[in-house]
């Protein structure tokens, strides 16, 4: 009768004398799956796990699949999701825009002159975030990030809602390869204020949005002096195409004249060209270094 009754409770614990606990995983979370004593479709998950049971030495304890972000369950996170916001990130992570060079993001609606008050927050992507201005902070409890507004107080200083869900926004791993640049001085028949000239490709893949935007330009030239400058560039936004996409890209203005750049730089000064593009939502980076030279 023993044995009958074990065979009918399906090698039941109390049959077996084995309390080992089944992992949860992520078919599992939510019911529907065997593991642990078969929960019941619409279980939570700690449906089918006998009271009172330990975890065998080596077995790892079991999560609660609601308050982990699963990269694979991403939340999709569009330009839409701006709305006002010219600067900064939207509640899901979507990159607004990016203030140029001496300025900083009045919380997402204007981008103002100067440094900004306090000491910025750094998000998780390495975009920065002023005092009063939310933005991200990297999930404190597993992976992903979490709302949060910054207080002024430098690069940690962002403080999240005890309540704010951990998101992982939906992004493509976008790459970037940069190639082709010239950057030389057009010094005849007369030099103009600028005569500086930078004009490079771009090829860009992986991404899953049908734009990528450059948004921040600068050159720097060093030889007898340096030269800094942030560029107006044409085109700024390039068309993708399953993903992919390739553009000429050239300087047309930038912020200041540059000094003698027809003179002592035109012979061995370097050049790097850094780019900042938003390819969705996210800011992607491009680095190239080579010899200026001069023309006449």
């Amino acid at each position: 009768m023993k044995s009958f009754a074990c065979l009918v409770a399906l090698m039941a614990i109390a049959c077996t004398g084995d309390s080992r606990v089944g992992r949860m995983t992520g078919a599992d979370a939510g019911g529907g799956g065997d593991a642990g004593g078969g929960a019941d479709a619409g279980g939570g998950p700690d449906a089918g796990v006998d009271a009172g049971s330990e975890l065998d030495a080596g077995d790892e304890p079991l999560r609660d699949a609601s308050t982990e972000p699963d990269a694979a369950a991403c939340m999709p996170c569009e330009a839409s999701s701006c709305g006002t916001r010219i600067c900064g990130r939207s509640e899901c992570g979507y990159l607004c825009g990016v203030c140029g060079s001496g300025s900083w993001c009045f919380r997402g609606t204007a981008c103002g002159a100067g440094t900004g008050p306090g000491e910025p927050c750094i998000e998780p992507w390495g975009t920065l975030v002023h005092e009063g201005d939310q933005g991200f902070r990297s999930c404190p409890t597993g992976p992903g990030v979490q709302r949060c507004t910054c207080g002024g107080g430098g690069p940690d200083a962002c403080t999240a809602d005890p309540s704010a869900p951990c998101i992982v926004p939906c992004s493509g791993d976008a790459t970037i390869a940069l190639g082709d640049a010239s950057v030389y001085g057009s010094c005849m028949p007369v030099t103009p204020p600028d005569p500086i000239m930078a004009s490079w490709t771009i090829a860009i893949s992986g991404a899953t949005g049908s734009t990528a935007t450059l948004r921040d330009a600068r050159l720097r030239i060093v030889g007898s002096h340096t030269v800094m400058q942030t560029l107006t560039v044409d085109p700024m936004t390039i068309a993708l195409t399953g993903g992919s996409g390739t553009a000429m890209q050239s300087k047309t203005g930038a912020d200041t004249d540059p000094s003698m750049p027809c003179g002592e730089l035109c012979g061995g000064a370097t050049y790097t060209l850094e780019l900042t593009y938003e390819v969705d939502g996210a800011e992607v980076r491009a680095t190239e270094s080579g010899f200026y030279s001069c023309v006449f």
